[in-house]
């Protein structure tokens, strides 16, 4: 985005008036300077700036990062120097002006807003004042705000900060009465704070959408609901807190960290592994253990003695947190023969284990006729299941499995060699049952051991992490809350909540968001006490592929990104315009064929769920890359989008021509960073690709920029080639 030079600015140039720097440092009285002295709008402005400071600012199309260089005013000293005890982080703006605009400051055309941030030089002659841009914000922490104890409460919060979360979350839901698989990893972490004797405190921080806490159960990788989680956040500590109940007689209510999952069986077992499975005709059991109740398995029988029983054995894995409270075995089926008798249907559980002869053997938990007199429910009576209709049969089998000591182990809560076997007994008609699913519904609760204290006991078993799986959208008050989680409305809200509010250039801003394929592509939680403002900006602008800078001139955030496409051009530059110009290529090593992308990071294992690539063949081939050079990974931490991706392959996959020179026609000096130029007739033939191209088919974006009073240096890449 060009600087925007008024009318009398422009015309000023055009009469070859000089271009001289006018400028201003605040302080309890504002210093006024220029290299001459010179009254602008009736303000007269001190001659005594030794020399024009150069501006340089660049942006990194590779690394989507951007930097303004510090610069340096000289000054004659000559009774400024008591003065600047008082002007460390005061403002500096920086004019250039001709002698055609000296009637009006806003005819002038700022160049850059910034800061003093030291003296590097002072003599009885000289002055030499450091400035930066007025960023000072980017070394800000985001966090800030720490706990507080209160008293009663033998609470460590000394020195933890409250973490802030953005993104579009999805809780899981499943209870008791109501088990649910717990499918969704897309949740926040809430940390331990302490406990009493009525709630444990979990840390939701800066957030207070709330939501139910979930209990990680690393065997099956799964976030599983607490029931006696409030779901409303409250604030205790400073900060915005879940509580869990902190029931303490577990031996009556068994509900400390109560949570239900329900489970499907992970794999096959083959009869043939098995002593004693007491079935002849075997069907693969895969689609009856798929969490997915359309697909289906049929078993039948052969009508003949020597036919029969027939079924399926699955097994299941994994070691559930705590004590079992409940059991519950399930099956999801419909009849496929006229009727079925009762008595033909027998579903066990089992566990299999070492006997003294050191073979595996089918020892039986629980076997049951599936049929309403012997305890199953459902919406129908078994005696009636027949037809085409689909029913669920449900049995608690809880004290069956809690009898497991008997047959010679512990079962509790280890699922590692449990299997369900549905077997089909009739020998002397075909039966043919077609099941969709086989699930156990587990209830279990964390134990508290009554043998010790009250004060201990409780935390040794407490998870010292739950998960939240509601939007991370709701603020405390004194923060602006965000409702679309996009990259570049996080990065804004970032800005706004722990940086300066009012910097954001709204309409490069929506330019940039528009190229993202969801609101809620950004899941992140900020926990990290030395995460700084530009760590949290850079992580999303690597990972959005998009960059956000600072415009000297006007000290606003501005957006940019670059997907390799057609742009509109800002200027064409003819030899007259420019000198010295130089063009090379980018080299080999930042050549790209194949850009690896992994997104979607699991909250607790730090691994990323999912994982694609886009691939440029031709590139590989024309260029003699191996299967490991030309290719680099993303590792996706907030963002879950391609955009970073597609765009460094687009823009990297040929090898780029990238130009330099310096401006002579001063109507030009507008050009900022960003700005989009072609080549008409240059004096070298860079079309290294493409020898009969025109010149102009060549884009280049400029990415950097060395501005003073009477120059204006450009560094530029092709990143279009019509």
């Amino acid at each position: 985005m060009a600087l925007s030079p008024t009318a009398n600015f422009t015309n000023s140039l055009k009469r070859n008036n000089d271009i001289f720097p006018i400028l201003t440092i605040a302080g309890s009285s504002t210093i006024y300077l220029s290299t001459r002295d010179v009254t602008v709008e009736s303000q007269a402005y001190d001659g005594r700036l030794l020399s024009a400071p150069g501006i340089t600012s660049s942006i990194d199309l590779r690394n989507f990062t951007s930097r303004t260089n510090n610069i340096t005013l000289r000054l004659a000293n000559n009774g400024y120097a008591p003065t600047f005890g008082e002007r460390t982080n005061k403002v500096v703006t920086i004019y250039f002006a001709t002698n055609g605009t000296l009637s009006a400051l806003s005819d002038c055309l700022k160049v850059f807003t910034g800061r003093v941030i030291g003296i590097s030089k002072l003599t009885d002659k000289e002055i030499s004042v450091n400035c930066e841009d007025f960023a000072a914000w980017r070394l800000n922490k985001i966090l800030q705000e720490q706990l507080s104890g209160l008293t009663g409460y033998n609470t460590p919060v000394k020195g933890k900060f409250k973490p802030i979360s953005y993104g579009d979350f999805t809780e899981n839901t499943s209870t008791e009465a109501s088990p649910g698989f717990c499918p969704s990893k897309d949740l926040r972490p809430a940390h331990l704070i302490t406990h009493d004797s009525s709630f444990v405190y979990y840390d939701e921080g800066l957030n207070n959408s709330g939501g139910r806490g979930e209990i990680y159960v690393e065997s099956i990788d799964r976030f599983v609901p607490i029931e006696n989680a409030t779901t409303a956040t409250s604030e205790k500590f400073n900060t915005n807190v879940i509580r869990i109940n902190n029931v303490s007689d577990t031996t009556t209510n068994k509900t400390f960290f109560k949570h239900t999952v329900r489970l499907s069986p992970v794999s096959q077992v083959l009869k043939a592994n098995l002593t004693n499975p007491n079935m002849d005709i075997e069907v693969s059991p895969t689609n009856a253990i798929d969490d997915n109740d359309l697909s289906n398995v049929t078993a039948s029988t052969s009508g003949s003695s020597s036919g029969s029983p027939a079924g399926m054995i699955a097994a299941f894995s994994g070691q559930l947190l705590g004590a079992v409270k409940t059991v519950k075995l399930v099956m999801v089926a419909k009849n496929l023969s006229s009727d079925i008798p009762d008595g033909v249907i027998n579903l066990s559980i089992a566990h299999i284990y070492q006997n003294g002869s050191g073979n595996d053997t089918l020892s039986t938990i629980h076997a049951s006729d599936v049929r309403t007199s012997t305890g199953w429910s459902g919406t129908n009576s078994w005696s009636s299941f027949a037809g085409e209709v689909k029913y669920t049969v449900t049995k608690d089998i809880t004290s069956d499995w809690n009898s497991g000591s008997a047959e010679g182990y512990e079962q509790g809560a280890n699922l590692t060699d449990v299997v369900v076997v549905l077997r089909l007994t009739a020998q002397t008609s075909v039966q043919k049952l077609t099941v969709y699913s086989l699930y156990l519904d587990i209830t279990t609760y964390l134990e508290i051991d009554k043998t010790v204290s009250r004060a201990s006991n409780s935390m040794e078993a407490v998870p010292k992490t739950i998960y939240v799986g509601q939007d991370g959208t709701a603020l405390e008050s004194g923060y602006t809350e965000l409702v679309d989680h996009g990259p570049t409305e996080v990065h804004e809200n970032i800005l706004v909540n722990f940086g300066p509010g009012d910097i954001i250039d709204d309409t490069s801003q929506l330019a940039v968001e528009n190229n993202y394929i969801a609101d809620g592509a950004v899941r992140c939680t900020i926990d990290d006490p030395k995460m700084t403002v530009q760590d949290a900006l850079n992580k999303l602008q690597k990972e959005a592929g998009f960059i956000g800078y600072i415009r000297p001139s006007d000290g606003k955030m501005h957006y940019l990104i670059e997907d390799g496409t057609s742009k509109s051009i800002d200027a064409d530059l003819t030899t007259a315009m420019y000198r010295n110009a130089s063009f090379a290529t980018i080299p080999l090593s930042k050549m790209l064929w194949k850009v690896n992308f992994n997104f979607d990071k699991h909250p607790v294992s730090g691994t990323y769920l999912y994982s694609a690539s886009y691939t440029e063949s031709p590139t590989k081939a024309t260029y003699a890359f191996s299967d490991t050079s030309g290719v680099i990974t993303l590792n996706q931490d907030w963002v879950n989008d391609f955009e970073a991706a597609k765009n460094l392959l687009a823009l990297f996959k040929v090898q780029r021509v990238t130009a330099q020179c310096e401006i002579l026609d001063p109507t030009l000096w507008k050009l900022e960073i960003g700005d989009m130029i072609t080549f008409s007739n240059p004096p070298a033939d860079f079309r290294m690709r493409d020898t009969d191209a025109n010149y102009t088919d060549y884009q280049f974006r400029i990415t950097e920029t060395t501005r003073t009073v009477n120059s204006l240096k450009i560094k530029a890449m092709e990143v279009h080639k019509a």
